[in-house]
């Protein structure tokens, strides 16, 4: 039983870790296909597909780019 216990405390910050791991692969990831989408379209299609990811994920600041 206290085995059980003590992986349970460990158990949240283990998920931080692997957030924060997950987060900084999808910035990395998400920073690639942002500059390849900059070379093949528009700025005017960027900005179309900018303001479509803005209006249906509220959660990212528009300002920092960040949620």
């Amino acid at each position: 039983m206290g085995i059980h216990i003590s992986k349970q405390s460990r158990l949240p910050e283990l998920q931080k870790n692997e957030k924060q791991t997950l987060k900084q692969q999808l910035q990395e990831r998400l920073l690639f296909f942002s500059t390849f989408l900059a070379q093949v379209l528009s700025p005017t299609e960027l900005r179309q597909i900018g303001l479509s990811v803005l209006t249906h994920t509220p959660m990212i600041n528009s300002q920092t780019g960040q949620g």
